[in-house]
């Protein structure tokens, strides 16, 4: 396993990983540093899992909060008596620089929970929304995290964004008896037996996606991350398909989440004159900054585009259409899909908001989240019960994701998906202009133990029973 570079390890001990201060640090990606997979995982046959950066310090942080005074609340209200709804805490950094796009998931989570309470609610209640911020801040989900399962004595918990707030939260759940509905696509290399992954992985979405562009966009590449578990597998998965390709990776650079400053990358991109830029970069200050500078330097999408993992409609409004114009992206969803389930998504969300939606596959999973829950309500036994959701949901189904394809819960609980890639138009949408059928996960495929260096002799497993 090789260490994280001393510039980001330096860094990263400074402070939490959500809640960086921009400054300009770039480290080179020598190699797939820092992917460490999530703590606790789930044991899959002839795959084990280490643990990331970010769950140590959630497991130190844990070790170390104090427990409430007085005895425990355990029962849903939180008072021991059963509550006249079934509460959900929505955990999300409604404040600091994840804001924009967490505002908009927690939004869509609030009008999935509006559209179940309409048909009745979840086993004859309704379920009500109780926000907490963790304000952009990997430290302060976990703390909230706890705060919601130990002190309000809720049991489902939806949200988080980012792998490191995702695996800042799990420890939590595992102490205090909880479940989290996660709405984004991520890394793989995780199972976690609490956790219901509503988004992709990246034999859904990823893979595709790279070799398209390698095959139709050139096989000389310039990678560019924000520095933190996802956009290093991701690149770690460009540049084994790179490889394969016999292609050439030009430079490999991540920064700090919230960097606005590229002009080291952006002159180092204009003098190495790659065929593609695959771009892993997170948030709407870095990636709205970063297109910005790109096209202020000349560079161009008829001469050296950008191929995007996490570029959102948020993202392409933000930096203005034209910058982001014919540009490229890829996801399990873009709001151009036409349908009468997306349609009926993008409307509930002008009612909510009042604004037009800049709609994106994190927001859609946040929605298909709360849906699955109420779909799998039917086989609950008791809706108190964090082991009865975990039993229920595996098999349990939607069929109005606005994807347009049902989405399925798998025995690990992640699930299915299709896959588009979409050409940013003038007006900050995505035309789709090539899709792939719904799939499904594989958290552990082998090119993605293969390109990170994991394998099941060097790879320690760290899974709790329940």
């Amino acid at each position: 396993m090789i260490d994280v570079p001393q510039t980001v390890a330096t860094a990263a001990a400074a402070q939490p990983r959500d809640s960086v201060v921009p400054t300009r640090v770039i480290a080179r990606g020598s190699g797939p540093a820092g992917i460490r997979p999530g703590r606790w995982a789930a044991r899959v046959p002839r795959r084990r899992h280490a643990r990331t950066w970010t769950s140590r310090v959630a497991s130190a942080t844990m070790a170390w909060m104090p427990e409430p005074k007085g005895p425990g609340q355990t029962a849903p209200g939180g008072d021991g008596v059963r509550s006249e709804t079934l509460r959900i805490g929505l955990l999300s950094a409604l404040t600091g620089p994840l804001a924009p796009v967490e505002q908009s998931i927690h939004d869509a989570s609030l009008l999935a929970i509006d559209e179940v309470n309409a048909a009745g609610g979840v086993a004859g209640r309704q379920l009500e929304a109780v926000s907490a911020d963790y304000a952009s801040d990997t430290t302060q989900a976990t703390f909230e995290a706890t705060r919601l399962l130990r002190d309000e004595g809720i049991r489902l918990l939806a949200g988080g964004y980012t792998s490191a707030s995702r695996v800042a939260i799990q420890p939590a759940l595992h102490k205090h008896n909880g479940l989290l509905l996660y709405p984004t696509y991520y890394e793989g290399l995780e199972s976690d037996p609490r956790t219901l992954y509503a988004g992709a992985v990246p034999n859904q979405f990823l893979t595709p996606f790279l070799e398209w562009v390698l095959e139709h966009l050139g096989d000389r590449v310039a990678l560019i991350g924000s520095d933190y578990i996802y956009p290093r597998a991701a690149g770690a998965i460009a540049k084994r398909l790179v490889t394969n390709h016999r292609g050439t990776v030009l430079s490999d650079r991540y920064v700090p989440l919230g960097q606005t400053d590229f002009g080291e990358v952006i002159a180092e991109i204009a003098r190495l004159q790659p065929s593609v830029v695959i771009s892993n970069l997170v948030g709407n200050d870095s990636v709205p900054a970063f297109y910005r500078e790109y096209r202020a330097a000349g560079l161009r999408a008829d001469s050296v585009p950008i191929a995007a993992t996490v570029t959102t409609e948020l993202d392409l409004r933000t930096m203005g259409p034209i910058v982001g114009a014919d540009h490229y992206m890829t996801g399990s969803y873009f709001s151009t899909i036409d349908g009468p389930a997306n349609r009926a998504f993008l409307e509930g969300l002008r009612r909510r908001t009042a604004v037009e939606p800049s709609a994106h596959a994190a927001q859609v999973g946040a929605y298909n989240a709360i849906h699955l829950l109420a779909a799998a309500a039917e086989r609950v036994t008791d809706p108190d019960s964090t082991e009865a959701w975990l039993s229920a949901l595996p098999g349990t189904a939607f069929a109005g994701s606005p994807e347009e394809h049902p989405i399925t819960v798998g025995a690990d609980l992640h699930t299915s998906h299709p896959a588009h890639i979409g050409r940013a138009d003038e007006h900050g949408r995505f035309e789709i202009i090539k899709s792939w059928p719904a799939s499904a996960p594989d958290p552990y495929p082998a090119l993605l133990l293969d390109a990170t260096g994991l394998t099941d002799d060097n790879v320690s497993a760290a899974a709790p029973s329940g």
